[in-house]
């Protein structure tokens, strides 16, 4: 297997024998893409892999879901011989601060463009230390979501004037609050962006709208800020933008919004490439007949619409279903429409409830 590029081991119960096996390999050097995740290589198996310098060709190594620590982690981002590398994941394993350190002053790494580092055990400082990059001038993907980061590590990746090229930044699931939420919606160099997933973060209304304000992210074509304790004036403000006119995808889930944001969406003109769009209904006293008129009257080419019921159902979601299944039937123009979601809303007719 002299020739070998490609290599996909994913999911096989490897262990560190299989590893330092793999690591150890000499003759596989036109290999460009390894894949090692959901296996069971520790720091001895993750060292051996690390010391290769065989695979000067390398351009893809995936290791998430495995059960790599420090030591492991240290030599995977000390290697010095992938000079091509442009995706490494290390996601879901235990990594510490000196994998960290190694990995943000490896020089040999120049050419990253994705990194992906979920479920990482990654603290504020650390994410801070990788913010503060500058050698990954090309990084166009970084995924950091599901860790302990919180506003040191955001207003530095932030301040990163370097990361021109970002078009995806996951950090969801995190612990960023207003300060660093702000901070990323103020940014004006990320002209590339695509995608922002801040969910489940505690950024609140301060950071919705600063990035409803946002004029400088012209090809955002995703945005996901479920769980961000919004109430209905953030997303309100939120949705009036008019720059984002690429965008596809909308996720605000699991906040407070209401008729004000339904309403604004129906007069946001720009949204014409929005297809899917996900808002929920839990809040059905913040709803009423003119706010469900306004989502069902929109003129959007949606194709998936998800306005359902994820948590504590409210006094008021009889009156929201009643609504919903009349504005809903007489809606003839969302002709592309594949997938809708209305679960829980009591949408029937009451003489045909049990």
């Amino acid at each position: 297997m002299g020739n070998l590029r490609a290599l996909n081991l994913k999911n096989n119960g490897i262990s560190d024998q299989g590893g330092v096996l793999i690591g150890s390999n000499e003759s596989w050097r036109d290999l460009e893409e390894l894949n090692l995740s959901s296996n069971k290589i520790s720091n001895t198996g993750a060292s051996a892999i690390g010391a290769n310098t065989s695979w000067k060709n390398l351009k893809k190594l995936r290791l998430s879901d495995n059960w790599i620590g420090d030591e492991g982690g240290v030599a995977i981002c000390n290697n010095s011989s992938w000079v091509d590398l442009e995706e490494l994941n290390l996601s879901y394993n235990d990594l510490g601060k000196k994998s960290i350190a190694a990995l943000c002053s490896n020089g040999t790494f120049k050419n990253m463009k994705k990194l992906k580092l979920s479920t990482a055990s990654i603290g504020d400082e650390d994410g801070a230390v990788i913010g503060s990059n500058e050698i990954w001038t090309k990084l166009e993907e970084l995924k950091l979501s599901n860790n302990q980061i919180g506003d040191q590590s955001a207003l530095a990746i932030e301040r990163n004037m370097g990361r021109r090229a970002i078009q995806k930044l996951n950090l969801s699931g995190s612990k960023i609050g207003i300060e660093g939420g702000v901070a990323i919606g103020k940014n004006h160099s990320w002209e590339n962006l695509e995608e922002l997933n801040l969910s489940g973060n505690n950024v609140g209304n301060p950071t919705a709208e600063t990035i409803g304000l946002n004029t400088y992210w012209k090809n955002l074509k995703n945005l996901f800020l479920r769980g961000i304790n919004l109430d209905d004036e953030g997303g309100r403000r939120l949705v009036q933008n008019s720059t984002w006119s690429k965008l596809e995808k909308l996720d605000l889930r699991g906040n407070q919004i209401g008729n004000s944001t339904l309403l604004e969406i129906k007069r946001n003109h720009c949204w014409k490439n929005l297809t899917e769009l996900r808002i929920n209904s839990d809040c059905a006293w913040a709803y009423d007949s003119r706010g469900i008129e306004c989502l069902c009257t929109a003129n959007l080419n949606l194709q998936t619409l998800d306005f359902s019921f994820e948590y504590v159902r409210h006094g008021n979601v009889e009156k929201v279903g009643v609504a919903l299944a009349y504005y809903f039937s007489k809606n003839t123009s969302w002709t592309l429409l594949r997938t809708l979601n209305l679960q829980y809303n009591d949408i029937a007719p009451e003489e045909q409830r049990f």
